[in-house]
Order: structure tokens, then sequence, then C-alpha cells
């Protein structure tokens, strides 16, 4: 996996962003983020805080239990 590569597989959490807000753009105004921001989390050079996942959870209307769906599923790992 490449450095700048997240582990994490945000497909999920893309496709709700896409649904609710159409642009990860108004997604980051949403939760009180930079556009600049949120792809970088997606490219993995950063990482989501508690306090993120908070606001994006409930932006996007995603209860406590599946939070770990949209924010740690682990990428497959490719040899």
């Amino acid at each position: 996996m490449r450095p700048s590569q997240s582990i994490f597989d945000y497909a999920k959490l893309r496709g709700a962003i896409r649904e609710h807000f159409g642009t990860e753009g108004a997604f980051a105004k949403a939760i009180g983020r930079s556009p600049n921001y949120i792809s970088k989390v997606f490219q993995g050079k950063s990482n989501f805080d508690a306090l993120d996942i908070n606001r994006s959870a409930e932006a996007l209307e995603i209860g406590p239990d599946e939070i770990g769906r949209y924010f740690f599923t682990l990428r497959a790992q490719k040899d």
C-alpha cells in the first residue's frame, strides 16, 4: 500500500455523501471542515477525528451501530 493511501475503504461513506449532499464540498461545509481537508482524508494524508465522525454520522443520518461500516472498513490489501 502506498504511504499516501488510506488504510480504510471509504466507498460507502463517499456514496452516502453523494446521496445526501451531492458533493464532498457541500458535505465538508455541513460538518464544519474545508473541502481540502476532506480530500486529504480520502487520499490518506489526514484522518477523521472523533468529532468529525460524530458530525458526519449526524449529517448523513448514520446510526451508531453503522459507523464502523462507513469509517472503519479496511481496504483490501493487494499483494
